[in-house]
Order: structure tokens, then sequence, then C-alpha cells
């Protein structure tokens, strides 16, 4: 029998996750077969597979920069000579936002810029290193739609005193994502429409077709750096016109073939 996670961020995700019909569970210290004795339990990060009861289970979330070319360029980089670059956050930066409703999410603290990016989601059901690229997408699961939220000001400040910024991306609820849908099914997502809207308004507007580097390549080059994982998830670029929102606002995300995706901040 599994212990719910009560700390206040668990009882956040498991309401989440009830919501989409699905549980977060947390391991009986010692009940596994020579599982060691710990004083604690610590909840793990799941995220829910569209028709099916299963659960896909987070291992590390990886997301690159700058993978849209007018992005790249609105953020001060040079799309034509910048190699790929990868940041991380932590499991529990999942928020699972269920199809068809507007998931409350908490304006953060620290900052007075917070702005939003839409990004397509891949989700690895293998690992390896030094991948081929053309045999990285065998790595590939599923794919989901997610954002990865940003506290703009302290990732330009950090960056501005050549500091990390990862207090910048790497925070509480930061990477809100929809389900999983498996590639036996969908097939893999190479085009098609990504947009983001703000209350309505168009805010971003691109097709997947747009990156940089495919997903195909990036988890390549990801695994010249990483051994990757079963549970690995890899958010793959935002396009350009990324903004600020404030709290009342709506976000609604899209990308053709997935359920859309929508957050009110409060």
């Amino acid at each position: 029998m599994t212990k719910p996670d009560m700390s206040k961020r668990g009882i956040l995700q498991t309401g989440a996750l009830m919501t989409a019909g699905a549980v977060v569970g947390c391991a009986t210290p010692g009940t596994a077969a020579n599982a060691p004795a710990t004083p604690f339990t610590v909840a793990e990060t799941y995220v829910p597979i569209a028709g099916s009861a299963e659960m896909f289970p987070v291992r590390r979330i990886y997301c690159i920069g700058r993978n849209y070319a007018a992005h790249a360029i609105e953020m001060g980089s040079d799309p034509s000579r910048e190699p790929p670059f990868f940041f991380q956050k932590p499991t529990d930066a999942i928020q699972v936002v269920p199809p068809g409703k507007v998931a409350d999410h908490p304006y953060p603290t620290l900052t007075k810029n917070y702005h939003y990016e839409v990004e397509l989601v891949a989700a690895l059901s293998k690992g390896g290193r030094n991948i081929p690229m053309d045999k990285a997408l065998d790595l590939v699961y599923g794919y989901a739609l997610g954002l990865d939220m940003t506290r703009r000001d302290l990732q330009r400040g950090m960056g501005d005193q050549k500091k990390p910024w990862e207090i910048g991306k790497s925070f509480d609820r930061s990477a809100p994502i929809g389900p999983i849908h498996k590639v036996a099914q969908t097939g893999h997502y190479t085009k098609g429409a990504i947009w983001l809207k703000v209350n309505g308004q168009v805010k971003q507007q691109a097709t997947l077709n747009h990156m940089i580097w495919s997903v195909a390549e990036q988890i390549s080059k990801l695994s010249e750096a990483f051994e990757l994982f079963p549970g690995d998830i890899i958010y793959s670029g935002t396009p350009e016109n990324v903004g600020p929102v404030v709290k009342g606002d709506v976000i609604e995300c899209h990308i053709d073939g997935l359920p859309e995706l929508s957050v009110k901040i409060v």
C-alpha cells in the first residue's frame, strides 16, 4: 500500500492528477524488495497517458533554448551560428493540466516580469548515449503540449552578472503540461501549427518545422552530453513573441493534433 504525500506540493500535484483520473504515488519506505528504510517519503512525478490508465513517470526535464530563429533573434543571439544548448528543470516543476480545464497557475515569487513560452514536449521510453540522429526518434514514447514559464527578470539579471540563471527557469510549477499521447497512435510531430493566446489574443504563432534543431537532432545532441533514460522529457523550444502575464490572465496553448492547454494566472 502507498501513502499519499501530504506536503503542500504533493497535495497540489495529487489534486491535479485526480482531476485527470490519476493519483500520485509514493512508495512506503522499505516495502519494495531490498529497498532501504528511509525517514520520510518523496513524491514521485507522473504525467497522464492519453487513452490509458497508465501514468508516465518523469525522470528528468530537459529544455532547449532559442530553438526558433525569430525567438533567438528577439533574445539577442544569432541563430545561424549558435549550437544547441540545454538546461534542466526539476520534476516538481511539472503541473499537470487536464484537457478541457482551465487550471489555476500561481504567479511565482520574486518576479515582476513573468513570461510564457509554448512548446512541444517529447517523452522518452528508451535511452542511451551518442544516439545517431537516424535512430533518435526510436526513443520517443509520445508527445505533449507544454509551457516553459520563466521569471524573465531573474533570468536576465543573473545572465547580466555571468551567473547561472536557474532561478529564472527552475521553480515550482514552471512546466505546465498536458497528457502524453503515444507516438504509436499519433505519429511524430514534425510540422503543424503551434500558437499561444493570452486573453484570446494571439501572442505566439509558428509551425513546428520552424524549429532550428528537430526533435531527433535534440535527442542526438543531448545524448552526447548525458546518458538518456526512460522517463526523460524534452521541452523542444518556443516561437518568437514571448511576453509577460499578470494575475487574472488566461493562457491558451495549441499544437495541431494535441488537445489545447489552458491556465489562469492566480
